[in-house]
């Protein structure tokens, strides 16, 4: 069976409109993008979410935070990569 691309996936789910009122959404994918070196993304994609006041916004603007917080300590470099569009 073949792995299929997260990215892809995401922008499979985005262009569908599946989920983009929920909080998981874009922390899911945030995750994603921070294990693979692209926090800078991370945070566009949170700051998306809070803007589109996804339930629970709590959860998203606390995330939110953490990513900052980390990118200042220098955890994290930019690594550009193509996300979904919504």
């Amino acid at each position: 069976m073949e792995e299929e691309d997260p990215l892809g996936v995401y922008n499979f789910i985005a262009d569908h409109g599946i989920g983009q009122e929920l909080a998981l959404f874009y922390e899911s994918l945030a995750d994603w993008l921070d294990a693979h070196g692209r926090p800078s993304d991370s945070v566009d994609i949170l700051q998306k979410g809070i803007a589109r006041n996804v339930k629970p916004e709590n959860r998203l603007k606390k995330r939110l935070e953490e990513s900052r917080v980390r990118q200042m300590q220098g955890e994290f470099t930019k690594n550009p990569c193509l996300l979904p569009t919504f």
